[in-house]
């Protein structure tokens, strides 16, 4: 039997993690950056935010920031088939936003002790019309000094993910065969790391 060989490589790459960080839930934020409906980068308004938050850590390099990024349940678009997976991918796209800009702006990554992403298990009042769920889609960002860190979050214990190979390329493999490959996951910080959905991309 003839079996038609495929030149293409098959390639994986990650779209993953989302983290459960109990403990600190409920916690005041210190600042919130908003965000258009879909968008995973803050509006105008909010990047001026950005700008007065980035000259507060600026001016105290002793700060910590933690960083939560939120999404509302009207920004799922029809074409979306797994809605929970999705507003937790923009939730984690939008606090990595904000977390990204904070260290390119200030030069220091060692100011964000956590970044976390929620989906829509944050919501205000699920009764309000879509027009008036703008709160929902945010960035909250919690700052403190190191000796006084936010409810349940230690001064010191976190979790942080390493992923030695983030994209693996097959060789060229006989069509309909079955190929699979194993990705390391490791968790090299102090706290339980929890990893709610693994997914290709």
């Amino acid at each position: 039997m003839n079996k038609k060989r495929v030149l293409h490589c098959f390639i994986f790459v990650f779209v993953f993690f989302s983290l459960t960080l109990p403990g600190y839930a409920g916690q005041n934020p210190t600042e919130t950056v908003y965000f258009d409906p879909f968008a995973a980068t803050p509006s105008i308004d909010s990047m001026n935010a950005l700008e007065t938050i980035k000259q507060k850590l600026s001016e105290n390099p002793e700060l910590q920031i933690l960083i939560e990024g939120h999404a509302d349940a009207g920004e799922v678009r029809p074409e979306e088939k797994d809605a929970v997976s999705y507003l937790k991918s923009l939730s984690r796209m939008r606090a990595d936003f904000v977390s990204n800009w904070l260290k390119s702006a200030l030069g220091n990554t060692a100011l964000i002790s956590q970044v976390a992403s929620y989906g829509t298990e944050r919501q205000g009042d699920k009764s309000l019309l879509k027009d008036q769920h703008a709160s929902n889609r945010r960035v909250d960002l919690t700052i403190y000094t190191k000796d006084a860190p936010p409810e349940g979050l230690s001064s010191g214990d976190s979790p942080k993910v390493l992923v030695p190979e983030m994209v693996h390329e097959f060789e060229g493999v006989l069509e309909n065969t079955k190929v699979t490959y194993d990705y390391l996951i490791k968790n090299t910080g102090t706290a339980t790391l929890d990893i709610l959905s693994v997914k290709p991309g």
